[in-house]
């Protein structure tokens, strides 16, 4: 995983973890408007983005590893924790394991109820990106303002093959489970 940092070191820090298929790019607004009055890290997810050439594992291990990054940093307190879509799983994610990191939580469009889809379903379906039915499915969730759109579909195929079932799969299998982490 790689992290991206913006701003001032002496503001409050702020992790914003981007969503699946998406990278550090679709932030880039969000990234202007906050970079004023906060230090950002922008972890760039494994498989996603500018890191393509690492493999996703999944969400816990995507938040394992954004702990680890700030028990070795040099600031000591987090002000906020931020995440979108599968970021936002990894967000939740990180508040079980380790709630006191943080003083405040933004989770956004996280799907946190089991979905029962094999992995064997999910390699299927993936294996059928490079038709014209999955361009068009592509084309149809795709979330963001045209701007990014072309990002967001050059982004999704140059994504490994493990990389997208991994993601699909953890996204479908994670669930928030407060009791879990007891």
């Amino acid at each position: 995983m790689e992290f991206k940092t913006y701003g001032d070191q002496k503001n409050p820090k702020f992790i914003l973890i981007h969503g699946g298929f998406l990278g550090s790019w679709s932030l880039k607004t969000l990234i202007k408007h906050l970079e004023t009055n906060y230090f950002l890290i922008v972890p760039e997810l494994d498989g996603h983005g500018t890191n393509t050439q690492a493999t996703f594992i999944s969400i816990q291990d995507s938040a394992n590893q954004i702990i680890n990054y700030s028990k070795t940093s040099s600031f000591k307190t987090i002000e906020v924790i931020a995440g979108f879509s599968v970021g936002a799983q990894i967000t939740s994610e990180i508040l079980m394991q380790k709630p006191q990191i943080t003083k405040y939580a933004v989770i956004e469009s996280g799907c946190e109820s089991l979905v029962p889809i094999p992995k064997i379903g999910v390699k299927a379906l993936i294996k059928l990106k490079n038709g014209t039915f999955y361009q068009e499915f592509l084309d149809k969730i795709c979330p963001l303002p045209n701007q990014f759109h072309q990002q967001f579909i050059k982004n999704y195929q140059s994504m490994s093959f493990d990389s997208l079932v991994n993601t699909c799969y953890s996204n479908f299998s994670h669930r928030a489970d407060m009791l879990r982490s007891q």
